[in-house]
């Protein structure tokens, strides 16, 4: 009898559900293309100057995709998009550029993302690739783009799109009209490089090895950039080690030539120490924590353009608030060792 009334109830339940999968609906996961508008690209005209090529992957409207939890827990794609070809909106933008008549402009790469690294450079980035050919065919320009725009709670994506865009477009635009040629040109695809590198530094009782890694478009055209770099930090002296990961940094570059740069940086650092036991009769549990403030300058071997190792040298200088058993102010000669790859 026990058997029959579950039979029953499974069947009852089949039927109930198949006449509510009559009237339910699959609902749609996919957000709403949202629309990027520069401002003045109404007046975008039909017709067609030729002048750029789009030579994007995804070339046309589409700007880029995002993704936006909806109801909470579900991720869906949203795309932004604008109200006419990239093309089209950037020769509207550059229409009276004497450059038109005999060149090519390609718009080879436009990312836009966020970046979280960093004390004071965090903030929606775009970074792009685009370069200018003669009639021939012949690169004679190029241009490696990096804009930042800081994030605003009330600054809605598309909004910050249009920033970003509208700062590609005044530049591109100025540059063409600039009789001052910048000669380099990249010989590598434009794309992120990994750029792993090591400061050594040498300590009046040990040595400290900070191991970094970035993983960054190129910045071989610009005279200065700055980044925040997550890494590794160990140390080591005769009487305790201390290590320490993440932490708040920020790294400052300048170009003085076509060889040579010059690296600034604060990092605020948390971690852990060990201790030596025969050289402490008692330990207060918080100097387990290390916390610190770092500061470097170094020169660096750093060519345009470079595929392989590079390395400086520099001074360290190290503000140590915990643990206790440490000099307050700790200074050092900084080695940096590195290899920048494709």
């Amino acid at each position: 009898m026990r058997n029959k009334y579950l039979s029953f109830i499974i069947f009852l339940t089949i039927i109930t559900s198949s006449s509510f999968a009559l009237k339910w609906e699959k609902p749609n996961f996919v957000a709403d293309t949202i629309t990027v508008t520069i401002p003045g690209d109404s007046l975008v005209s039909n017709k067609k100057h030729n002048f750029t090529i789009d030579d994007r992957l995804d070339s046309g409207v589409l700007l880029g995709t995002q993704t936006k939890k909806k109801w909470r827990y579900i991720p869906v794609d949203q795309y932004y998009i604008l109200n006419n070809p990239l093309a089209q909106t950037v020769d509207w933008y550059i229409s009276d550029s004497s450059l038109m008549n005999n060149s090519k402009l390609y718009i080879a790469n436009l990312t836009f993302w966020y970046d979280r690294n960093g004390l004071f450079s965090k903030g929606n980035k775009l970074n792009g690739y685009s370069y200018l050919v003669d009639s021939s065919g012949q690169i004679i320009r190029d241009w490696q783009w990096d804009f930042t725009v800081k994030k605003q709670k009330k600054k809605k994506p598309e909004t910050v799109y249009s920033d970003l865009l509208e700062k590609l477009l005044y530049e591109q635009k100025a540059s063409l009209s600039d009789p001052e040629q910048d000669i380099n040109i990249t010989r590598f695809p434009y794309r992120r490089e990994l750029n792993p590198w090591i400061d050594y530094i040498f300590l009046k009782d040990g040595y400290i090895i900070d191991a970094r890694l970035t993983l960054l478009f190129p910045k071989d055209e610009r005279s200065d950039w700055s980044n925040g770099v997550r890494g590794v930090y160990y140390r080591r002296s005769k009487k305790m080690e201390s290590i320490g990961t993440r932490g708040l940094d920020q790294q400052w570059f300048f170009r003085k030539n076509d060889n040579i740069i010059l690296r600034s940086g604060i990092t605020v650092r948390f971690g852990f120490n060990s201790y030596q036991a025969e050289y402490f009769d008692t330990i207060h549990w918080k100097n387990i924590f290390m916390f610190h403030v770092g500061f470097l300058g170094s020169v660096e071997y750093r060519p345009r353009y470079l595929r392989g190792l590079h390395a400086g040298v520099g001074v360290y200088l190290q503000v140590n608030a915990l643990p206790e058993f440490v000099d307050l102010f700790e200074g050092g000669l900084l080695m940096t060792v590195g290899v920048n790859l494709p």
